[in-house]
């Protein structure tokens, strides 16, 4: 990173993000006066510094979206199956393979969910 003119530039094929909120800013910022870090007002105003920022990599980024797949799946999965419901359904499989299929099918939905959502 290099400051010119007090605008923060990232290296070549980096991005800046603020540590704070992991707010992705792009390939350079104005360091001025920050009235909102993570959705939140701050007050009063937050004078913005090399520091509070990171450089971070496409290599970066998907690894660290790769991490979120399996909490971001089972967060999908929980929007219709409780943790009591997924065991009941996986004990009585062969009796109810009906069930099972529905319940398969959701679970496949929501890992194409969170691949897209994560830009898997």
């Amino acid at each position: 990173m290099k400051v010119v003119d007090n605008i923060l530039y990232a290296d070549e094929g980096k991005t800046l993000r603020r540590k704070e909120d992991k707010f992705m800013v792009g390939e350079s910022i104005y360091l001025g006066f920050t009235n909102y870090i993570g959705g939140k007002r701050v007050d009063p105003p937050h004078q913005d510094t090399p520091e509070d920022f990171e450089e971070v990599s496409p290599e970066d980024l998907y690894n660290e979206r790769k991490k979120l797949y399996p909490e971001t799946v089972e967060k999908y999965i929980r929007e219709l199956y409780s943790l009591s419901d997924e065991l009941a359904i996986q004990r009585q499989r062969e009796e109810k393979p009906e069930a099972f299929l529905n319940y398969f099918n959701f679970c496949e939905d929501c890992k194409r969910r969170a691949k897209e959502y994560l830009q898997l």
